[in-house]
């Protein structure tokens, strides 16, 4: 299989790096419809969230049926060792979790309805590879240490791009300092790993998508993720990191300013009375008889 670029609806061809999706029309935002309430969390697992050192997290963090969370003091003078600085709610063993994890499975097993028709890959490095919108599955997905994966949306901010091991498969791990990239429109919300056991990012890496795994997710030391680590039966393990849940920009028509128009002026006619020229009498000439 070429590496240089697999393209959506089961072709492949060479598309060039066409540059970002400017964000000049973009609003709102708004959670995946895929995901449910899980959408509100970037963080969520079923047994245990434990956390090294001082990371930032952007969206709620959900733990159920487990109980123990770990490192999550917040980071405030003094600083511990171990610190979350959250921007979002903690939900812990309550209905909240509950429902998040309830919508997860559902969204989890939506995406492995979508096995039947994907573009199966043989290749399962990523790195180095630009993907069009579609569904693509491999058994299990590697990212190589300085790799980069680009995601080209072909100018639709609404395109999906979605992994799956499928429901035999394995693991999705990426290598130190790997990076995920969008073009064309490409959000990172839009992004999907479906992965039967566990995920691993490596360190120091940029990632980005909504990771659904069917036991653990590690993110490892330094590295950012721009999606949701969301685990569906074991633990979420967190190093140092910043995640940020990626939620989607809608598009925000611009603005139409209708013409000003401008009523001609009428200037009435000007108008000019004739000037009566009184008429010249010349006296008639009377000249003498001749004798």
């Amino acid at each position: 299989m070429t590496r240089n670029v697999v393209v959506g609806s089961l072709m492949a061809a060479l598309f060039a790096f066409l540059g970002g999706f400017s964000n000049d029309a973009l609003g709102a935002t708004v959670a995946p419809a895929r995901l449910g309430t899980a959408g509100n969390f970037a963080v969520l697992a079923g047994s245990t969230i434990t956390n090294t050192n001082m990371t930032t997290i952007a969206g709620d963090v959900g733990l159920s049926p487990g109980s123990a969370v770990t490192g999550f003091a917040p980071c405030t003078a003094p600083l511990p060792a171990d610190c979350v600085a959250l921007t979002g709610a903690l939900q812990v063993a309550n209905g909240v979790a509950l429902q998040a994890k309830a919508d997860l499975l559902t969204a989890y097993n939506n995406l492995l309805t979508l096995e039947s028709s994907c573009t199966k890959l043989p290749d399962v490095e990523l790195g180095g590879m630009t993907f069009l919108p579609g569904v693509y599955c491999s058994a299990t997905f590697g990212l190589s240490a300085g790799q980069t994966v680009t995601l080209d949306a072909n100018g639709d901010p609404d395109a999906e791009f979605i992994f799956l091991t499928g429901a035999g498969g394995s693991t999705l791990i990426t290598g130190a300092g790997s990076r995920v990239a969008f073009t064309d429109g490409a959000q990172a919300c839009n992004l999907y790993f479906q992965v039967a056991s566990s995920a691993t990012i490596g360190v120091g890496s940029a990632f980005a998508g909504n990771i659904l795994a069917a036991q653990s997710i590690t993110v490892q030391q330094g590295t950012s993720l721009a999606g949701r680590a969301l685990a569906l039966n074991a633990a979420v393990t967190l190093d140092n990191n910043t995640i940020t849940k990626a939620d989607c920009e809608i598009l925000t028509p611009p603005t139409t300013v209708p013409p000003t128009t401008v009523p001609p002026t009428t200037v009435p006619p000007t108008t000019v009375p004739p000037t009566t020229v009184p008429p010249t009498t010349v006296p008639p000439t009377t000249v003498p008889p001749t004798t």
